[in-house]
């Protein structure tokens, strides 16, 4: 079994967790916090993260934390990655929650596509939920609500990666967090995540914190997903807040210039990520 729309259907699925947690669970439709279902819980000790707009949860007692695919693996056993991903766990999800999905045939390069959009999602969660907030952003006055940027060390972001299912090698040879000779991650650099016009992850950006650095931003390589002439630095804010199809796009450099005009209330408005 193969989605066709899966560009569509994943974001869609990520945006009813809470949905899917009160159909599984019972919790309150509206709650903010409830007991965790990963541990014996008195406490109402789990959150929704309003970094992810509610995509994801985190307990505070025991640490564990992930999206609506991760709790499907914890609920109900759904596979959280692999094929039986896309052949099982959004099957099952679409029709808990009555999302439509178009079933088709798969070539390899949809497979590998699929693959790497879960990845680089994966990778971004990881990013907002254990990345570090630098003074960097602050003195600055970046504006951090709708264009967050986070350090991680990448032997840290690795490893919660291989907590989360994959295999370093196929992290490391994937593009997904380096380019052939640059790293897009590190407690140098703060990365800020590409996203689509419908909110998916696509890539990364990141800028050396010192201003000796040989190279001002390091964008990801280019993928099936990420074409640099292509991509846009917030073209999905731009859509749904900035009102981009009325009132147009104004468009800046990078991450800093498109920071700067959120800070002052212009969503209209994307970043090409270097000329």
């Amino acid at each position: 079994m193969y989605i066709t729309n899966l560009e569509e259907v994943v974001p869609q699925l990520r945006e009813n967790l809470r949905n899917y947690l009160v159909k599984k669970l019972g919790i309150r439709a509206n709650a903010r916090k409830f007991q965790c279902f990963i541990h014996d819980d008195n406490d109402p000790s789990m959150h929704f993260n309003p970094k992810t707009n509610d995509q994801t949860v985190k307990c505070f007692a025991c640490g564990w934390s992930g999206d609506i695919f991760a709790a499907a693996a914890a609920i109900e056993n759904l596979p959280a990655s692999g094929p039986e991903w896309l052949s099982v766990t959004i099957p099952s999800l679409c029709n808990t929650l009555d999302i439509p999905i178009k079933i088709g045939e798969p070539s390899s390069a949809d497979r590998e596509k699929a693959k790497l959009q879960k990845l680089l999602q994966d990778t971004a969660d990881i990013l907002c939920d254990k990345g570090l907030e630098l003074d960097y952003l602050k003195e600055r006055k970046w504006s951090q609500q709708q264009l967050p940027g986070y350090s991680i060390d990448e032997d840290e972001l690795i490893s919660h990666l291989v907590e989360a299912g994959w295999d370093s090698s196929e992290i490391l040879s994937s593009g997904a967090i380096k380019t052939r000779y640059l790293s897009l991650f590190g407690e140098d650099k703060i990365t800020f995540t590409i996203r689509n016009h419908i909110g998916s992850p696509i890539g990364f950006v990141s800028r050396p914190v010192s201003s000796e650095a040989r190279s001002k931003y390091v964008n990801s390589p280019e993928s099936s997903l990420y074409v640099k002439s292509q991509a846009l630095l917030g073209i999905d804010i731009a859509k749904k807040k900035g009102d981009a199809a009325k009132k147009g796009l104004y468009i800046v450099e990078g991450p800093g210039d498109l920071a700067q005009l959120y800070r002052v209330g212009i969503y209209n408005a994307v970043a090409v990520c270097g000329t």
